[in-house]
């Protein structure tokens, strides 16, 4: 299959629909001794496939989620099935190859974040470390709407880090935009 060199939520609808879930995070049996993460029914019953889904490869498990939020959700119902018996490896985000250019393409996030007023130097400051720069600030008496797109590379562990530094005050949408080009990659790396 080939993609065009930007792939749009439209253009998206041809995709398998895991790659509508670009946050990955493999999980791994602490002990060798472990059984693992056990048969796939019990794991299908576990994920909530319009935010995450959890998968078994081998004795390992993958988490495929739609949003830094929706990755901590599946964490907590791993923790909760299997206790202190897993461990999760670092989060990355899902590149797809368009087999006709060659191109990797990676995915875009749309982000809103509505907080309180009094959080506006520290919530664009976590933006520019991220290098997401803001593309609307829309402030209102009380509270401040930042919009901006950025890749998920930049932007995962974002969501709990507003959400810690706000103390749940902020409201957080990211939601999947678009594959498109990623800058200086090449397809080993993907």
């Amino acid at each position: 299959m080939s993609f065009p060199v930007t792939l749009t939520l439209d253009d998206m609808n041809a995709f398998d629909t895991l790659d509508r879930l670009p946050l990955r995070q493999v999980v791994r049996a602490k002990h060798s001794t472990a059984k693992g993460l056990g048969d796939w029914r019990r794991l299908d019953g576990l994920s909530r496939p319009d935010r995450f889904r959890i998968l078994r490869h081998g004795p390992e498990g993958q988490i495929l989620a739609r949003d830094g939020l929706s990755l901590a959700e599946a964490q907590v119902v791993l923790r909760n099935a299997y206790g202190r018996s897993i461990d999760f490896a670092p989060p990355t985000a899902h590149r797809v190859i368009d087999h006709a250019t060659g191109a990797v393409l990676e995915p875009m996030m749309f982000l809103r974040v509505d907080a309180p007023r009094a959080y506006r130097q520290e919530l664009l400051q976590m933006l520019v470390q991220r290098s997401a720069e803001a593309s609307e600030i829309a402030p209102g008496r009380n509270r401040i709407v930042v919009r901006t797109e950025a890749p998920l590379a930049c932007l995962i562990g974002l969501e709990q880090q507003v959400l810690e530094r706000t103390d749940g005050a902020a409201q957080i949408v990211c939601r999947l935009s678009r594959y498109s080009p990623a800058p200086r990659a090449n397809v080993e790396e993907a």
